[in-house]
């Protein structure tokens, strides 16, 4: 029996350290479209106004959700995939 502390490899790693990895952003649908996470730069900053303005007058945005958006469809929060762990 193999030391299951002991790296074992994946079958998928020559590849991508080859260069020749398939990554999801390498993948293009025609008509596919993609969504963009705009955070504030400031920790704990209390945002008063969100100008979508200049957002929606770019090429190819189909268009702008702010929290107060999601917030009055009934979308709810979206969580940070960063997870405080105590103790660090």
């Amino acid at each position: 029996m193999t030391n299951p502390v002991e790296f074992q490899g994946r079958y998928e790693d020559a590849g991508f350290l080859r260069g020749e990895g398939c990554y999801t952003a390498d993948i293009a649908v025609e008509g596919m479209a993609t969504v963009v996470f705009v955070r504030s730069p400031f920790a704990h900053a209390e945002i008063t106004r969100i100008d979508v303005s200049a957002a929606l007058a770019c090429p190819g945005v189909l268009g702008v959700l702010t929290g107060a958006d999601a917030a009055a469809d009934g979308l709810g929060t979206i969580s940070s995939l960063l997870r405080r762990h105590s103790g660090l």
